[in-house]
């Protein structure tokens, strides 16, 4: 039976100083839904292609509950340079964002500092 695959631009999760974050879906499967933890810089290639990450790996021992959790610890590891940004990160212009995308400029709370680091267990 015949088929046809089309692309879904995938859910721009953060955007911060140009660099846009994208959800992740299992299989690449949209129908899937957005995966809980993972999240990509590239606009178009899927798993496998190393933009992939884990928030939960990137900064241990910090909360992960809440959406505004993971933006702020996606912030603090794209301004320390622990996040790898795709050629595509850009992409085209996108028509509309996603009603759950929290990309606006407002600002959020501030990233732990080193000193904070000292609170958290270390594994």
């Amino acid at each position: 039976m015949p088929y046809q695959q089309i692309f879904v631009s995938p859910e721009l999760f953060a955007e911060h100083n140009g660099v846009k974050v994208y959800r992740r879906y299992l299989d690449d499967d949209v129908d899937q839904g957005p995966m809980e933890y993972w999240f990509t810089t590239s606009y178009a290639k899927g798993e496998g292609s190393g933009f992939n990450f884990d928030v939960r790996e990137l900064i241990e021992g910090l909360p992960v509950e809440t959406d505004e959790d993971k933006r702020r610890i996606i912030v603090g590891a794209l301004d320390r340079g622990f996040i790898k940004i795709a050629d595509d990160n850009s992409g085209p212009q996108l028509e509309g964002r996603s009603e759950d995308a929290d990309t606006e400029d407002k600002p959020l709370a501030p990233f732990p500092t080193p000193d904070l680091f000292n609170h958290f267990p270390v594994f």
